[in-house]
């Protein structure tokens, strides 16, 4: 059996070593998507009844960051008419980025 091994990418490795922080923005975005658990368009993002502090104009901004972050990724297209729009789903979990936070704020330090 041939297994390929993949190396990193330049923005993979970058990712892995520095520490992990997302804006209250970004937070509020990934609580979404954790919430509704299935993988959004920006288009449902917006139609969202949510409690948000962020503009609709500001969206892309922020799926542009968490997509260089590898905080959300690209889970699939979805068709409305004739455009495809872009499906978008969390790359880890609440627990998971919550572990991240405090190991990053902990490096370094003893207890």
């Amino acid at each position: 059996m041939i297994y390929l091994v993949r190396e990193k990418t330049a923005q993979e490795e970058y990712s892995m070593n520095k520490a992990y922080h997302l804006t209250f923005r970004e937070e509020e975005l990934m609580d979404m998507l954790w919430s509704v658990g299935v993988p959004m368009t920006t288009g449902d993002m917006i139609a969202q009844e949510w409690d948000r502090t962020w503009k609709d104009s500001y969206l892309n901004v922020m799926i542009r960051s968490l997509l260089k972050k590898n905080a959300i990724r690209v889970a699939g297209f979805k068709q409305n008419a004739n455009i495809y729009a872009r499906q978008f789903e969390p790359t880890l979990t609440r627990e998971e980025y919550t572990a991240k936070m405090i190991s990053s704020k902990m490096k370094g330090r003893q207890i």
